[in-house]
């Protein structure tokens, strides 16, 4: 699934690209439209996981090039791809102050839009990130997989355990299950995925995991065989 946000204060024009990008893309790329920067923030404040912005350059009250620099401050993962009518004026200014992942000029070429999402696909299916940016209470944190030890599911947070922090973040286990590499994380109990690369022992039904606290992990029942297959299936792959 491939999340997009278009940026673009005519809405006549949002409209357009949507309806091309869904007949292109089909209806398994989300696209979410706004004609103002205000807007904008209040749809990256719960869609920290999307793929591709499309912005104009000239928004109502707002220079795009400027605005990006704020965005990617907040959301450094962010892919921006700006849209001109005005190609020339601000081209040079762009990459020079923000360097984004495309440049669009008005109207859009249909092909070259094309292209550059193919590009994009194709570097995620090869891409292997060693880290999430997660939203937690302060802000967006950079955790590295490798560092995490364990998650819990509490409710409507997942606590993420790493040797020295718990970081509380507000998401799905679905969805975390969907960033973690699944060769080295699997969920063990509907409250618990393990990291396997920090299990210091396994037994049938529980992990101790190799942290300080050496925290007990459970396996339930209906987990079992699915468990020990990731777990010796990462130890092929991982040999000492």
């Amino acid at each position: 699934m491939m999340k997009l946000i278009l940026c673009d204060d005519d809405p006549k024009f949002l409209e357009y690209m949507k309806r091309f990008l869904i007949s292109e893309l089909g209806f398994n790329t989300i696209i979410l439209t706004c004609t103002d920067y205000k807007r904008l923030f209040a749809i990256l404040e719960t869609n920290t996981d999307c793929d591709l912005l499309f912005m104009d350059i000239c928004l109502p009250n707002q220079n795009g090039i400027l605005l990006s620099q704020k965005i990617l401050k907040q959301y450094p993962q962010l892919l921006i791809v700006f849209i001109s009518g005005y190609a020339d004026s601000y081209y040079q200014q762009a990459f020079l102050k923000v360097r984004p992942y495309g440049f669009l000029r008005k109207p859009v070429d249909h092909q070259l839009l094309l292209q550059l999402i193919q590009k994009f696909q194709k570097e995620q299916a090869t891409r292997s990130p060693n880290y999430y940016y997660f939203k937690t209470s302060d802000g967006l944190e950079k955790i590295l997989f490798d560092d995490i030890y364990f998650l819990e599911n509490n409710g409507h947070l997942v606590y993420i355990y790493t040797d020295t922090d718990v970081f509380s973040v507000r998401i799905t286990f679905s969805k975390i299950l969907s960033i973690l590499p699944s060769n080295q994380f699997v969920q063990c109990h509907r409250r618990y995925i393990v990291n396997l690369k920090h299990v210091k022992k396994y037994q049938k039904d529980y992990f101790i995991m190799a942290n300080e606290s050496q925290d007990k992990i459970e396996i339930s029942q209906l987990r079992i065989s699915d468990v020990k297959k990731h777990f010796f299936e990462f130890l092929a792959n991982n040999p000492a």
